[in-house]
């Protein structure tokens, strides 16, 4: 399943009060980066295999993904549930980060819905999950990469964890990081130096400079400074040998450095991603079946034209006034969701 959206370039002026109105075609999310063109949107669920539409639901312009796909989700579960037999009950919802919350996957469990995810990295379970350690990986059969499992007791409920460790990822994030590792070190060796030239009334104002000054510093980036302090005279020129210094200034003297493990250690978690499931007996679903049938889902944002030739377009020609332009975009969301008839 997924939410996509249809610019449109007519007025679609607000109906009068009283008359009935399917959605509202207005501003919302571009994908397009149409900003300026009101917008309607679709929920579409196509089978995993075949791409079979099964369901579709017109969405208001400004619809919000999370909230929509789930309940869509759980409409379609509960009509195919209405129509196959226990024996043929084994669908499988996937879907991707956008549509992984708290309050959705409660939602789903509740309503006995099994359920594969992509976790976003920004949660802090994941935060934590990634930072971890991990001694034992398990290969990948293809050599591929490999992962690890976690059973994870979340306030929605329980939750298999597979994070994932491609080669590929592991590559790209080492060249990404070397790129930025170098970029990095020159702005702090700028900054530092900008720093060191600084004089100061004390040694407290001197530290307290650079309490300031380090933060925003990069984990793997050690930053270090000894003091240094200097004699300023009255006078300029070389002092009497009996002159008393009118006053004393100090100076930072820093030092920077590359924390090479903690480089190592960050290469590896951004090479990482968390698959998740709520099916936990791993009989059931093998861990790399889990990661498999989330992989084959094929998360792409793809951007498809419908002529006017196209039967789809017949069906998108409804919500078409007098006024509006010719020429639907059809674009798949961010918070995307796969039905799988496994």
């Amino acid at each position: 399943m997924d939410t996509t959206s249809f610019s449109v370039s007519g007025e679609y002026a607000p109906k009068e009060e009283g008359d009935p109105v399917p959605i509202a075609i207005t501003y919302g999310y571009s994908r397009d980066h149409r900003e300026d063109l009101k917008q309607w949107m679709l929920a579409l669920a196509t089978t995993h295999d075949g791409d079979v539409p099964i369901f579709l639901r017109p969405l208001d312009g400004n619809s919000s993904d999370k909230e929509h796909l789930s309940a869509a989700v759980k409409d379609v579960m509960t009509q195919l549930r209405e129509q196959l037999s226990t024996e043929q009950e084994q669908q499988i919802v996937i879907f991707d980060s956008g549509a992984y919350s708290e309050a959705n996957v409660k939602s789903y469990n509740e309503a006995k819905i099994r359920w594969i995810s992509r976790v976003p990295e920004t949660s802090t379970a994941a935060k934590t999950a990634l930072e971890e350690e991990y001694k034992q990986w398990h290969p990948l059969s293809d050599e591929s990469g490999d992962y690890v499992v976690r059973m994870m007791d979340l306030p929605q409920g329980k939750e298999r964890w597979i994070i994932v460790r491609p080669h590929a990822r592991l590559l790209a994030a080492k060249k990404q990081m070397e790129k930025k590792v170098q970029k990095t070190q020159e702005k702090w060796e700028k900054k530092l130096w900008h720093l060191a030239v600084r004089s100061f009334s004390c040694e407290k104002d001197a530290e307290s400079a650079w309490k300031q000054v380090m933060k925003g510093k990069p984990s793997w980036l050690v930053a270090t400074f000894t003091l240094r302090s200097e004699a300023r005279y009255e006078r300029r020129g070389k002092p009497k040998k009996d002159a008393q210094p009118e006053k004393t200034v100090w100076f930072l003297v820093p030092t920077l450095s590359i924390d090479e493990p903690e480089v190592e250690k960050q290469i590896r978690k951004a090479a990482c991603f968390i698959i998740a499931t709520n099916i936990l007996d791993e009989h059931q679903l093998s861990h790399e079946q889990v990661i498999t049938k989330y992989q084959r889902a094929g998360w792409r944002r793809t951007r498809i034209s419908f002529s006017q030739r196209s039967p789809l377009f017949r069906f998108l020609h409804v919500c078409q006034e007098a006024g509006a332009g010719g020429g639907f975009e059809f674009h798949h969301g961010a918070g995307s969701v796969s039905l799988s008839l496994s």
